[in-house]
Parts: structure tokens; sequence; C-alpha cells
């Protein structure tokens, strides 16, 4: 029975370990670091750069497709528009709209934003269409 119970309890000193990298919400620092970022990937698009974008984008397969078809679009000429963050505690990511204007069309796309504990930045977790 005392092997059980020691099992346990080191069990749930792991797991309670183990979660030290989660964060419960964001700081104020973290929602304006947020705000500048957004404000730089408009003007590295702005200006096409693409390897800023691919330098801040978690690599995940839906990512990878996206990066490696982004080069064919030279952004400079498209109007572009992006939102204020919007913040999901419980989720630990920020949103934002991403809008690419070009004459009269406009393509909408979502960005979702993670903070990086380790690295001590934002990073884009996904790119999905919005509306």
């Amino acid at each position: 029975m005392r092997k059980i119970y020691i099992f346990f309890t080191l069990i749930t000193l792991l797991i309670s370990c183990s979660n030290n990298n989660l964060q419960k919400g964001f700081s104020l620092k973290q929602k304006k670091e947020l705000i500048i970022f957004i404000s730089s990937i408009k003007e590295n698009l702005n200006k096409n750069n693409i390897k800023y974008i691919k330098e801040n984008v978690e690599k995940n397969f839906k990512n990878n497709y996206i990066l490696k078809n982004i080069n064919e679009i030279y952004f400079p000429a498209f109007n572009i528009f992006v939102s204020e963050p919007t913040f999901i505690e419980e989720k630990n990511v920020g949103t934002s709209i991403l809008g690419l204007n070009l004459k009269e069309e406009t393509t909408y796309f979502k960005l979702y934003f993670i903070y990086d504990l380790k690295e001590k930045k934002w990073k884009i977790k996904n790119i999905d269409d919005a509306l």
C-alpha cells in the first residue's frame, strides 16, 4: 500500500513540475509586445520581407505549406490592414485579423499568436481563412 501511495505522490509531483511552462493569462507587457509584433508584421509585409514572417511562424504542416507559397505574392501591391489583437486567456492565444486589399477584392486571414516562453517572444501559431 505504501508503494502505491509513493507512486501516486511521485506522479503528481512530476505532472505539476512538467506544467511550469504553461502560462495562465498575459501580462500587460506581453499584450503591448503583441501589438508591436503585429505592427512589425504589417511593416515587413509592406516591404515584402518574407524572411521576417518565416522566422516568426511556428513550424507545423499547415504553416509550412503557406510559407512555401507565400513567396509568390508581392505584398507591396496590396493595401494591408490588421486589427487590434484580442486575447483568449483560457487558450493562451492572441488573435488578429489581417486584410489584404487589391482594388475591389479583400481577403481576410485570422492570425493566431502564441507567446513562446523559452524565446520570450510572440510567434504566429496558425493562419486561417477568416470570414
